[in-house]
């Protein structure tokens, strides 16, 4: 999954030689690929061609042609992940003022994950990071919590771990509540622009230097305004992590020094040589 996003290789090459192919084959009207979707176990799963021309040479020409350019490329789809505790250390030696986005990428729930995971959130603490945001983590009764104690109140508080609990466990440490919210903002990113998210009682919680975004509903984190509503910019951290797999590449970008692929427990395994398919073709 990893490796499909459009705006960065092998996929990018993939869009660029299917543009190429496009304006250099006369008769061919029209040429997409669809790479798949590897959680789901169905008979559909896997990528796919399609080639519309004139006629049916020129069709299978161009079809047989990206199909070779991308079986070519077949290792590079495998993108490889760190260890929380490596990420989280690589992050910290960059130099850049620019920030260091760790996605988090199997704690996705754009792809069935539960979003409350903690393994790349005790990295970041047992490292002791240093203006460091992670969101967004669902956890109503910590975000209800954190309402009823108040801005800048401390309360001892055990996070996340309670949905997907083959991983990690939750969280437990003494938060400030540095951020509080009703959880309803505008999205302004490319990928979910427009949409009047509501994700219920929502609050900022801090230990050290390491702040975890809260919130009572699930959104895969791929807006900025899913942070700046609640009084976080993430332009200015040093280090982001994001509980998405590709789509928060849209929105922050732009902001990003590196991209760091974490690969802490979660609902969505990343390795498809890991998961127990039956009804692939």
């Amino acid at each position: 999954m990893i490796g499909q996003c459009t705006m960065v290789q092998p996929t990018l090459g993939v869009y660029q030689e299917l543009e190429r192919l496009e304006q250099s084959l006369p008769g061919l009207r029209c040429l997409s690929f669809t790479p798949g979707f590897p959680p789901a176990d169905i008979w559909d799963c896997g990528p796919v061609v399609t080639a519309f021309a004139d006629n049916q040479d020129i069709a299978d020409q161009a079809a047989d042609a990206l199909y070779h350019y991308i079986l070519a490329r077949e290792a590079d789809f495998v993108v490889p992940m760190l260890a929380p505790d490596t990420a989280v250390i690589k992050a910290m030696q960059s130099n850049s003022h620019k920030t260091m986005v760790l996605a988090d990428v199997q704690d996705n729930c754009g792809c069935g994950a539960t979003s409350d995971t903690t393994g790349l959130l005790a990295a970041m603490v047992r490292n002791k990071a240093q203006n460091c945001v992670l969101g967004v983590l669902v956890d109503p009764a910590a975000a209800a919590a954190a309402h009823e104690a108040g801005l800048g109140a401390e309360i001892e508080l055990a996070v996340g771990g309670k949905l997907f609990t083959e991983g990690d466990p939750p969280f437990h440490a003494r938060w400030q509540v540095t951020g509080l919210s009703d959880g309803k903002f505008l999205c302004t990113g490319p990928f979910y622009k427009g949409v009047n998210a509501n994700l219920g009682p929502m609050a900022v919680l801090t230990t050290g230097g390491v702040s975890v975004v809260i919130s009572t509903g699930r959104m895969q984190a791929a807006d900025k305004e899913m942070f700046r509503h609640i009084g976080i910019e993430p332009a200015e951290t040093k280090i982001l992590g994001l509980k998405s797999t590709v789509h928060f590449r849209g929105d922050f970008t732009d902001i990003a020094e590196d991209v760091l692929i974490v690969e802490a427990p979660g609902a969505f395994i990343d390795r498809p040589e890991k998961l127990p398919y039956q009804n692939l073709r």
